[in-house]
């Protein structure tokens, strides 16, 4: 589905290499004329090639937006249903909205998510010129 060099650079991305590294891996297997088998016999997975050249960093969390809205919003939901159902006055005008402002939240994470993606993909062609 995806080729050999194609693999390493998404493995790369996520440990954080700089767009030097990932040309330079990509310089490197152009070195080899060998087509993605025989890249995999001579350097390993692409994963584990870049896991290897990158053995100090630590791969990203992608979809840490996303995470932070869907707890927060489940929080918020379970949070609304109880303090309706323990009777806490204060809150009966926004106990009825649980799920409203749950999945709110969850919306939010993904949208905050997305315009990271965006900023990043942005980011990263700018430097590739």
């Amino acid at each position: 589905m995806f080729d050999y060099e194609s693999r390493l650079s998404a493995a790369l991305r996520s440990r954080g290499a700089s767009d030097s590294v990932v040309h330079d891996a990509a310089l490197t297997l152009k070195e080899f004329p060998l087509d993605d088998d025989g890249l995999i016999r001579e350097f390993g997975e692409p994963e584990e090639y870049a896991k290897d050249l990158m053995s100090d960093a630590k791969p990203r969390l992608r979809f840490a937006f996303i995470v932070t809205g869907l707890v927060l919003g489940v929080l918020a939901w379970f949070g609304l249903r109880a303090a309706k159902e323990s009777g806490w006055e204060a809150l009966e005008p926004v106990s009825n909205f649980g799920a409203l402002i749950g999945l709110l939240l969850i919306g939010l994470g993904v949208l905050a998510e997305f315009f990271r993606y965006l900023y990043t993909g942005r980011h990263s062609r700018a430097n590739r010129r």
